[in-house]
């Protein structure tokens, strides 16, 4: 079989070797370089590429590369097809944005060495060195449009292999009108190549000559500026936001013709005990926890797995329940029925790193969207504009909306709630948090935000106790039923006893006391 097994044509499509037309340009699936086709009348057709001095090491990665120079090693493969050094667009103020890249977190133990030998970090854009320290070198601002960023590291007495791979493939530069970015708040990480583009999900992209139209099935609005430095003058780029609303003919060959693959859902995976923080692709957790268990929403045919010195590891899970080690793993995604060349790295999970802020824990992010586009986090009680219009429902996890009247359910959605009538409540689901339960403002609704404070108290109390009991599984369901709607972090640490099989040997009588505890509350109402 041919190294390069189909070109991408100019709509995005598959054309193999056999059907495509000689002078004329196709893009390479791997690196997405041109490629042309050699017709041949001795032997099969195939696809090649154009002679490339300098290679850039994704162009050293790509089968069709034969050079003395080929990068074959897998684990190097990964880092490189995920850009090297994560790179962010961040709008830094409003409808200005920049380039920044996140130098991927290291172990203790690389960290300390790095210390030692006051190692120092030599990053050369566009001709242009800069030297920083490897202790505390957190970011880099990118200020050209060079195709690839050179990292190097000084002072280093021997090869540590987890720094080679994290730091020293460099930066992968922005790739105009091609690269996706998350949109999130503040602005997002560039999306991995070969991975999923989500209809109904937003995306930031650059372009370079300041032109991107709507069509069928995406919707282009324009969000602001980029400006690279130059040496003589600064160059200014339009951002876009681009949202794909439905799989047209037309949409498929924009995404498909960027080099990405579009999918109707994404997987999530959400941390859920102990606390961590997001961070672009950092998850990071406190020193003292060694061990995390994460969620994963399937919505999917993804897989997860965790990277094993030179190979992935899928993970087993349970409940849709996943146990990992927290010192310096990764996490990849891929999604072999949909693309076998997507290797995500999802995220790098590590221990404190100097930037663990409590203040910054991921809790799910669920908020009401209205029709004048503004958008409200969800409380416990039924925004006034609910009575008079639709509103979206939109989070990080999986929601589904359930309004009740005299105890029958009269509507539900995963999207869209209906306007509600007085009297009416509305319980959202918020999967693998707990449920929400909305009401009209009354004395009796605040029994629920004075016991979240009361039950948060006790949650203290039960994280701190060691887990040596066989855990009841009764109990623990039980409790997670009583905590519906009054604590996240009470739901999240019973799933963690559930999913582990233990739990302090104190927890019946703790519950018993916040149980007494609650009685008394709700009496003296």
């Amino acid at each position: 079989m041919a190294s390069i097994e189909y070109g991408i044509d100019k709509n995005g499509k598959k054309v193999y070797a056999d059907e495509a037309f000689s002078k004329r340009p196709y893009r390479c699936p791997y690196c997405f370089d041109e490629i042309h086709v050699r017709k041949c009348k001795e032997k099969d057709d195939y696809f090649a590429h154009k002679t490339i001095t300098n290679r850039t090491p994704q162009q050293r990665i790509c089968p069709g590369y034969t050079g003395m120079d080929k990068n074959g090693d897998p684990e190097d493969q990964l880092f490189i097809v995920n850009g090297g050094v994560p790179l962010h667009l961040i709008e830094r103020t409003e409808q200005n944005f920049e380039l920044v890249a996140f130098f991927s977190p290291l172990s203790q133990d690389s960290m300390d060495l790095l210390d030692k030998w006051n190692t120092k970090v030599e990053i050369c854009n566009n001709g242009i060195k800069e030297v920083y320290s490897a202790s505390n070198l957190r970011k880099y601002n990118v200020r050209s449009a060079t195709d690839w960023i050179k990292v190097k590291c000084i002072n280093i007495h021997e090869k540590i292999p987890e720094v080679s791979k994290k730091w020293e493939w460099g930066i992968r530069g922005l790739d105009f009108d091609n690269d996706f970015f998350m949109s999130e708040f503040g602005g997002g990480i560039r999306v991995s190549q070969h991975s999923n583009i989500v209809i109904g999900k937003a995306y930031f992209i650059v372009s370079k000559f300041n032109i991107i139209h709507n069509t069928n099935g995406i919707k282009v609005e324009k969000k602001g500026k980029l400006k690279l430095n130059k040496k003589r003058f600064n160059r200014e780029y339009d951002v876009f936001s681009i949202v794909v609303s439905e799989a047209t003919e037309q949409s498929v060959a924009f995404i498909h013709s960027k080099g990405y693959q579009l999918i109707e859902k994404d997987d999530e995976v959400i941390p859920l005990w102990p606390p961590a923080i997001i961070e672009g692709k950092e998850l990071i957790f406190r020193k003292d926890d060694s061990e995390a268990i994460l969620y994963h929403e399937k919505r999917s045919k993804q897989e997860i797995h965790l990277w094993d010195k030179r190979f992935p590891i899928q993970v087993s899970e349970k409940n849709n329940l996943i146990k990992v080690q927290t010192n310096s793993n990764l996490m990849i995604v891929s999604d072999y029925s949909f693309n076998s060349f997507s290797k995500e790295i999802r995220y790098f999970i590590t221990q404190d790193r100097g930037n663990y802020d409590v203040i910054k824990i991921f809790e799910s992010n669920i908020h009401f969207k209205y029709k004048t586009g503004a958008e409200e986090i969800i409380i416990d009680s039924i925004p006034e504009k609910l009575y008079r219009e639709n509103v979206k429902i939109l989070g990080d996890s999986r929601l589904n909306a359930i309004t009740t009247r005299r105890g029958y359910v009269i509507k539900s959605s995963s999207s869209e709630i209906e306007k509600v009538r007085k009297g009416d409540r509305l319980f959202i689901d918020n999967q693998p948090f707990n449920c929400i339960v909305l009401r009209e403002e009354s004395e009796q609704d605040n029994f629920y935000v004075n016991n979240a404070v009361i039950v948060n108290k006790y949650v203290e109390v039960l994280y701190k106790c060691q887990l040596d009991y066989i855990a009841c599984e009764r109990l623990i369901d039980l409790w997670i039923a009583k905590m519906q709607g009054v604590s996240d972090e009470f739901c999240k640490i019973l799933l963690y006893w559930k999913y582990i099989g233990k739990m302090p040997f104190l927890t019946e009588k703790i519950l018993m006391e916040l149980e007494a505890v609650l009685n008394e509350k709700r009496s003296g109402l």
